[in-house]
Order: C-alpha cells, then sequence, then structure tokens
C-alpha cells in the first residue's frame, strides 16, 4: 500500500499516473512552452507555418479519434488526407494573406473554402465508406476557424503579446482548476460528461486565470485593466466549455486520449481543447476593442 502511494499519482481529471509519467509531463511542458513562446514572439511566417503544421496534426489526430471511436484498428488506419489538405489550406491561406497584404483575408472566400471543403470531406468519406462522415467533416470548422484566428489575433498589433496574455488565461485555468479541484473537491460539474470534474475546481480555474492574467494586460495598451479581467473571465469559462465538449465527444467515442503525440499529455486535442474554443472569442474581443480606439 505504501509503495502504491509513493509510486503514483493524481492527475487533473483524477486519474491515476505512474510518477515516471508525471515527470514525463513536466519535461514535455518545460520544452514545448518556451519553444511556442520564442514562435510567438517570431511571429510572421514562423508563427504562420507553425499554426498551419499544427493545424494538418489536429486534423489528422481528429481523423484517427473518430477512427479509433468507431471500432478502426489503432495501428493501421486509412488517414484523412482530404481533412488534413483542407485544414492546411485554409489555414495557410489566412496567413499569406497577412504576410502579403498586411491585412485580413477576404471573409467570404475564406468562409466559403471552409464550407466547401467540410462538403468536400463529407463526400469523400461518403465514397470511401468510413464511419461518421459528417463528424469528420465537423472537424473542418473545430480546427480551421481556430487556427485561422490565431493567425489574425497575432497579426494584428501587439499581436505577439495578445497570444501570450491569451495562453496564460488557458494555461492559468488549467492550473487552478487543476489545484482548487484536488483541494476543495465538492459538487461535481456535469458528471454526466466529466465526472471528475468540479464547480470549486472551474471557480477556481476562473479566479487563477484573472489573477494570472490581470498583470500582463499593461502591455497591452488598448486593453483596460477592467476590460482585461472580464475578458479573461469570459475566456476562462468558454476554455471550460472546450473542455468538456471534448470530453463527452471522447466519452462517446469511448477514447481516453485524443492521441498520443505529447509525451506525457496525450493528444493535441487533450491540451488544446479549451484554447480551441477561445481563439475566436478573443479575436472577436480584440476586433471590438481595437474598433473602439480607431
Amino acid at each position: 500500500m505504501l509503495k502504491t502511494r509513493a509510486t503514483f499519482w493524481n492527475d487533473r481529471s483524477g486519474v491515476t499516473v505512474k510518477r515516471s509519467e508525471l515527470l514525463t509531463r513536466t519535461l514535455s511542458a518545460a520544452v514545448l512552452i518556451p519553444a511556442v513562446i520564442a514562435l510567438d514572439w517570431l511571429g510572421g511566417v514562423w508563427f504562420n507555418l507553425f499554426v498551419t503544421l499544427l493545424a494538418v496534426l489536429l486534423a489528422v489526430e481528429w481523423d484517427k479519434l473518430i477512427d479509433t471511436g468507431a471500432g478502426g484498428d489503432r495501428g493501421v488506419r486509412r488517414i484523412g488526407f482530404g481533412l488534413a489538405a483542407v485544414c492546411a489550406f485554409s489555414t495557410a491561406y489566412v496567413g499569406l494573406s497577412y504576410d502579403r497584404t498586411g491585412g485580413p483575408p477576404d471573409l467570404v472566400l475564406l468562409a466559403s473554402l471552409i464550407v466547401a471543403g467540410a462538403a468536400l470531406v463529407w463526400i469523400e468519406q461518403k465514397i470511401r465508406r468510413r464511419a461518421r462522415p459528417l463528424l469528420r467533416a465537423a472537424g473542418v470548422f473545430y480546427i480551421c476557424i481556430p487556427s485561422a484566428a490565431f493567425i489574425a489575433i497575432r497579426s494584428a498589433g501587439e499581436g505577439e503579446f495578445w497570444i501570450l496574455w491569451l495562453f496564460v488565461v488557458i494555461w492559468s485555468t488549467d492550473i487552478g482548476a487543476y489545484a482548487a479541484g484536488r483541494t476543495l473537491g465538492g459538487p461535481k460539474l456535469a458528471p454526466a460528461i466529466s465526472p471528475n470534474k468540479t464547480w470549486s475546481g472551474a471557480i477556481g480555474g476562473v479566479l487563477a486565470a484573472i489573477i494570472l492574467s490581470a498583470p500582463l494586460s499593461i502591455f497591452l495598451k488598448d486593453l483596460d485593466l477592467n476590460v482585461a479581467i472580464f475578458l479573461a473571465l469570459g475566456l476562462s469559462v468558454v476554455s471550460q466549455i472546450g473542455d468538456l465538449v471534448e470530453s463527452g465527444l471522447k466519452r462517446r467515442l469511448g477514447v481516453k486520449d485524443s492521441g498520443s503525440i505529447i509525451p506525457g499529455h496525450g493528444g493535441l486535442f487533450d491540451r488544446l481543447d479549451g484554447l480551441l474554443f477561445a481563439a475566436p472569442v478573443a479575436l472577436c474581443a480584440q476586433l471590438i476593442i481595437f474598433s473602439m480606439t480607431v
């Protein structure tokens, strides 16, 4: 019994993991977080390439996730090249538009690309007789819209600080929810979707997001402190909704992790679920704030 206590640990979701896995998670975060911040700071083509590559990896993971939930073989399976291609093309189009013109892409054309891409993916999946073609096609919206939002946020004035501020809001939400949930426990937030999440964790996540992101807002000259606090609260709630949506999807598909690409952390969706929901909301807030300060 003593050995068990010394060898295992409980993660944010309450799943028991080995201490060696906890070390792997910590090392992965120690490598990835500075790398992501560095790419944010470089901006331009490097950040756009990074987001485009991320969109492709997310598309592949989305396809595998649905395959696994549909009873597919985890070893050898057909990859949704069409889904990956649509996500790469849509995201690259946004990045190239900012690089060449310095302004946003044609939104009507972008929306048409995404809708047409989703339709093509659905048709491709139907022709290939793959399971859940509509859910696979929905991945186009799930991946392309946040990816475009990331590039748009970074391409605006003080974009590097906006992206960094958004990261801090999401990361502090995760940390605060984990700490408060483990320490305080209490009533469950959505037991039918995610049995281990509690209301105390959700509130702790919101408070942590506000407290830790507020000091960084001084670097954003267009973001008043009161607005920053209100926005951090909203984005924290949205990111937790994104977390619940991903948990609900995995639960429905009977899958524990969305993938295994990040050592110790699982898949990309496991780490980016909240960010994928928060990025479009952050972009809308940024556009509104900029329009009011012109």
